[in-house]
């Protein structure tokens, strides 16, 4: 019964865990690596574990921070954007749909705090459960998670204006 439920858990949220740590700044090498890793070690630990999906991405993160410090692990993984996974339909549990490259690079470019905060806000977590997580205030996490989402509009509409073609210049026109 529980290898069961731990492989339901493993098969729901592998993807996902991989998304929240690109979405935390991961690229996607060092996430799937401490996915991986993060779920090898909730099986031992199953029995245990009250609340698995905040425990993966707790611990994980610590992972993926590890196997940061440990240096570069080829070329690649240094180049390599990262496409985080949004969460699957119920009804199509294996189907995997990137999220946009805008969002990713919007969130890489936001203050580390901010990002974690938003991360876990986009995994589906409410501020109160983040603030249990990470340590701190609900109103710090609602706080970042407002100036997180200004930022982010911020940049999108300065990544609109420089898209879009500069109309006030009368052209020339040719004989």
């Amino acid at each position: 019964m529980a290898d069961d439920e731990f492989a339901a858990f493993f098969d729901r949220d592998f993807d996902r865990l991989v998304g929240f740590f690109c979405k935390s700044g991961f690229d996607r090498e060092i996430a799937r690596d401490a996915a991986a890793e993060t779920m090898t070690e909730l099986l031992r630990q199953w029995s245990e574990v009250t609340a698995p999906k905040a425990w993966v991405r707790t611990v994980g993160s610590r992972i993926a921070s590890r196997l940061v410090m440990e240096g570069p692990r080829s070329v690649q993984a240094a180049i390599v954007g990262c496409r985080s996974t949004t969460d699957r339909a119920d009804d199509q549990p294996h189907a995997v749909v990137e999220e946009q490259d805008v969002v990713a690079e919007l969130l890489r470019q936001l203050p580390d705090v901010q990002r974690v905060v938003m991360a876990w806000r986009l995994d589906g977590f409410d501020p109160a459960e983040i603030a249990a997580i990470t340590e701190s205030s609900p109103t710090t996490v609602r706080s970042n998670l407002r100036h997180a989402r200004e930022r982010m509009k911020q940049l999108r509409d300065a990544q609109e204006a420089e898209q879009t073609p500069d109309t006030t210049t009368p052209r020339r026109r040719t004989q």
